[in-house]
């Protein structure tokens, strides 16, 4: 099943100018959340989800309490990665809402300190941007850095966790 929602419906008022994007998500039979991709919209922006009744309603949930800052719920996830991918975007899991680390900081993280660039190629292979959150993944001298989605998604995520953060 294929539903579409207007996604500034789930955003609060004050925010709705940093939303310029659509969002995709996508369920395998299972419910488990396989991909998630965000594009630039010129029309209103919405969601849209391919999955039962069940996921678009937790689709739902999450999104309203992504955008009021509140706790996000657990989806179910499925990747399919290396462990070294794996391990880097279970550290990215763990970046709070508003807060960013470097590429460089990440790979030390993991136990990797050398493998900066492989830490930011497992970022581009992130198949549920905005759930696992490496829009939050920055060079270590505070530039945006690339982003799969493209840069100007990843400063408006940015820029609304921190306007929203204060």
């Amino acid at each position: 099943m294929k539903k579409r929602i207007p996604l500034l419906s789930l955003v609060p008022k004050a925010f709705h100018s940093y939303i310029n994007f659509s969002l995709f998500f996508v369920y395998d039979e299972g419910d488990t959340l396989c991909t998630v991709d965000l594009q630039n919209t010129s029309g209103a922006p919405f969601v849209e989800v391919l999955g039962a009744d069940l996921t678009v309603a937790l689709t739902k949930e999450w999104l309203f309490c992504y955008f009021a800052v509140k706790k996000t719920p657990e989806l179910s996830i499925r990747l399919s990665l290396t462990p070294f991918q794996e391990c880097v975007l279970a550290e990215i899991a763990t970046i709070g809402f508003a807060k960013t680390i470097s590429y460089a900081a990440l790979a030390e993280k993991v136990g990797r300190p050398i493998a900066f660039r492989a830490s930011a190629q497992a970022c581009g292979k992130n198949p549920v941007p905005l759930v696992i959150p490496c829009h939050r993944v920055i060079n270590k001298n505070n530039t945006l850095g690339g982003y799969n989605k493209g840069v100007a998604i990843k400063q408006a995520l940015l820029s609304f966790e921190k306007k929203t953060s204060m």
